[in-house]
Parts: C-alpha cells; structure tokens; sequence
C-alpha cells in the first residue's frame, strides 16, 4: 500500500511541477501583421516586424505602426491575448499627392493618346 501512495505522490509531484511551468509561460501570446502592402515597414511597439512573421509577445495592448511608399502611415492598437495568435490585417489609403500624380498622369496619357489619334487622321 505504501508503494502506491509513494508512486501516487511522485506522479502528483511531477504534474504540479509541469503545470506551474506552463502557467509561467501562459501570460504570452502570438501576433502576426499583414498590411495591403507588403513592402510596408512595420513595428509593433518599438520591435520591427517582416510581413506576415509570427512573433511571440507578452500578453497586453501594443501599437502597431505600418508605412509604405505611396501610402499613409497607420496606427492601430492591439490587444495580444493569453495563449493566443492574433492576426492583424491592416489596410493602408493612398496618400492624397499619390491619388493626385495618378489622376494627371492618366490624364496626361488620354491627351497623349488622343493627340496621337487626331495626328494620324489629318
């Protein structure tokens, strides 16, 4: 009977040890960012981040900031939670001067193209 019980002890031992180590890691969670623009430099807090890369942080809000050539910067806040992956897709408007350059360039191309056509006809 002792023996039992000994064995019962060590077998409660090791899964209250084990338990206490996974609760010491349970205040971390998982976040990965995906932006409308994958050349977007993006950090999350003070830490750089790839696009699309899963990185482990401790639980609690954090800032992401993203920006791209053409686009605007964007901020969004984030809350990363206990043994969770978060996945953040963050959507980034053109800058006014790029929608502006983009406009007079197409129009640019109409005239072009329509100068063209009216040549040819002459």
């Amino acid at each position: 009977m002792s023996i039992r019980l000994f064995v019962f002890n060590v077998l409660f031992l090791i899964g209250g040890i084990s338990y206490s180590q996974e609760m010491a890691d349970s205040s971390k969670g998982k976040m990965r960012v995906y932006t409308q623009s994958s050349a977007a430099v993006i950090y999350v807090g003070e830490l750089k981040v790839k696009y699309g890369e899963i990185i482990e942080l401790d639980t609690g809000q954090y800032v992401i900031t993203a920006w791209a050539p053409k686009r605007k910067k964007v901020r969004e806040l984030v809350r990363v939670g206990n043994k969770y992956t978060k996945t953040v897709r963050i959507k980034m408007p053109l800058t006014k001067e790029y929608k502006h350059y983009r406009n007079k360039k197409a129009l640019y191309e109409v005239k072009k193209t329509t100068l063209r056509l009216s040549l040819i006809h002459i």
